[in-house]
Formats: structure tokens, C-alpha cells, sequence
């Protein structure tokens, strides 16, 4: 397997990974998924609990580093929505995973037309490729558990120790969008514009900015975290003026 893009790269041994379980500020799993369950240790607390990314296949040993924090997580910390940094075309597979390991997951998705030759077909395609979406708490227990996922490279987003979450209403904008089945197109991700709130209609309690494109008017709703954002054609007598989140 080849690493993920823009994932840090490193030797591609499993000795020179041993090496860095002395690094300071992180828990450190090293190990096939059968050993996983023993074989993590805590390193000393010295950078504090800034994280890295370290992978390495060589042997058939899969090795990660992430923050020391997440071993400090309560059982009762609040569910929340997180995004999972996935390898590449491994965004189906960790939903499949991470399901059978009874957590809820959202892998939004799209329909792509494909041309191949004389043959035409419409596949579906993860709506934002690369990541994948998980509702829980990310306790000890559940933050191994996804550490663990193959295909995982890492949850998105982290200050002070502490992963960063998605605002739900985010969240269940863009599902709203998906389960409606409308025609969806990925969009540039904005940092101005109207901000409105659907009131009526299929996209009811949908949040997101309103841009003209090509002269009709679009929905764009955005996921802060990714910088991503997917858009939708709507009535403009649908919306009411909100301030931005």
C-alpha cells in the first residue's frame, strides 16, 4: 500500500518506527491488528500532546502515532460529529468497518457518470473524497477503535490536545441534501457571502451561504473543517437572511 497524499513520510522500516515510540507527547500503537489490542504504550508527556502521523507496512506491521490526550478522554465525553482523514478510495471500506464496530458513521455521497470507452455508467462517489464522518464521544476505547480502522489516517482537526468536532447543523445540512436525492455538484469553498436558513420546501432546515452561478441562484453548504463545500439548485422564496455561524 502506498501512503495517503499529503500524509508525512517517513523510513519504511518497523525498526525505525520502534525508534519513535520514545517521542514525547504521544501514544504510540505498533503492531499487526491481532497484537493492537497489547501492544500500545504511552510515551512520556514532554511536547505536549501535539500530534503525528506515522505509518509503516513493512512486515506486514502497522504502526501509528496520536496524541497521549486521547487515552486522558472520559467515558461520558459528549458525542459529537468528527471527520476521519481516509486514504485514498478507502472511504467505503472504513464506513463498512466502523459500522460493524457498532459506531455511527456518515459517508455522504454522489452520483458521477462515467465514461469508459462505449460504456456508460453511473457510479457512486463519496461527496467528499478522502474523508469520512464519525458520530461519538472518541473516548479511549472508541479512539483506538478508529486508530485501528485500515484506511484511517487520522481525525481531522485537534487544539489543545483535544480533536476538533463539526458542528452538527452542518452535518445535517449536507444530509438533508443527500437523502433528498437532489442533483448535487461539489463547489469551492466560500468565506463570504449571505448566509441563509431554508424555511419551506424538500431542503427545510438546511443552512448555508446563497451564490449566483451562470444566473441562477445556488445553495452552498459547507463543511468549515474540510474547507469543502456541495451545492444544490433552490427557490429563493424558500430562504430567510441568518448571521453566519
Amino acid at each position: 500500500m502506498h501512503a495517503a497524499a499529503g500524509a508525512p513520510k517517513g523510513p519504511d522500516t518497523a525498526e525505525v518506527a520502534k525508534e519513535r515510540q520514545v517521542a514525547g507527547g504521544c501514544a504510540f500503537h505498533c503492531g499487526t491488528d491481532a497484537e493492537a489490542g497489547s501492544a500500545f504504550r504511552r510515551a512520556p508527556a514532554a511536547r505536549g500532546g501535539e500530534m503525528e502521523w506515522w505509518n509503516s507496512h513493512s512486515r506486514g506491521r502497522l504502526c501509528h502515532m496520536f496524541p497521549a490526550s486521547c487515552y486522558n478522554r472520559n467515558m461520558d465525553d459528549p458525542v459529537r460529529w468528527y471527520a476521519l482523514w481516509t486514504r485514498a478510495r478507502h472511504e467505503f471500506s472504513v464506513r463498512e468497518d466502523l459500522c460493524a464496530k457498532g459506531m455511527e458513521v456518515f459517508l455522504p455521497t454522489m452520483q458521477r457518470d462515467s465514461t469508459r470507452r462505449d460504456r456508460h455508467k453511473t457510479l457512486t462517489a463519496p461527496l467528499f473524497p478522502g474523508y469520512v464522518f464519525v458520530h461519538s464521544a472518541l473516548n479511549k476505547m472508541r479512539y483506538l477503535q478508529v486508530a485501528r480502522t485500515l484506511g484511517v489516517v487520522t481525525v481531522l482537526g485537534w487544539q489543545e490536545k483535544n480533536p476538533l468536532w463539526i458542528p452538527d447543523e452542518q452535518i445535517e445540512s449536507v444530509k438533508i441534501l443527500v437523502d433528498r436525492s437532489l442533483p448535487l455538484s461539489q463547489h469551492p469553498y466560500l468565506r463570504k457571502g449571505q448566509w441563509v436558513r431554508v424555511v419551506s420546501g424538500p431542503l427545510k432546515e438546511v443552512v448555508g451561504i446563497i451564490q449566483s452561478v451562470k444566473g441562477r441562484q445556488r445553495l452552498i453548504v459547507q463543511i468549515e473543517m474540510l474547507k469543502r463545500a456541495v451545492s444544490c439548485e433552490f427557490s429563493a422564496g424558500d430562504v430567510m437572511p441568518i448571521n453566519a455561524p
